[in-house]
């Protein structure tokens, strides 16, 4: 009895130390699946959080993109008008330079003038002068 009282304490030893091993095995595989499967869904996460970062980037860059091109038409349209009031003022200034030029000839002709007629006065004097220093 004592015997088979050893043996059954043998016996359940044994059992209970392969049902120990059987559950680290059980625990080992279970850790192992969900190890995998956290991998899995932290790469699909992953993914799908850089595809989310790429689409918020392209978006913010066509943003960009248009403000610029907004921005660069502003510019230009803003140069196109500066550009067609320096040729109103160059065409102004061209107009009063050639009266100014007109003037000028105008005036010039007018003093030339005067200038003959006094020349002729000074030499009818001159010669009244002579005429009479003759007399």
């Amino acid at each position: 009895m004592i015997a088979v009282k050893e043996e059954g304490k043998a016996k359940m030893k044994k059992t209970v130390k392969e049902l120990e091993l059987q559950w680290a095995e059980n625990q080992k595989r279970k850790e192992k699946t969900l190890y995998e499967e956290f991998k899995l869904t932290f790469k699909e996460e992953q993914n799908n959080a850089l595809a989310e970062l790429s689409i918020t980037k392209d978006k913010e860059l066509n943003s960009a993109q248009i403000k610029w091109k907004e921005r660069e038409d502003s510019l230009i349209k803003q140069v196109r008008e500066l550009q067609f009031n320096l040729e109103i003022q160059l065409s102004k200034s061209q107009e009063f330079m050639e009266q100014i030029h007109v003037q000028m000839s105008e005036e010039r002709e007018h003093h030339r003038t005067q200038l003959e007629e006094l020349q002729t006065e000074q030499k009818q004097s001159q010669e009244q002068d002579m005429t009479e220093s003759q007399l």
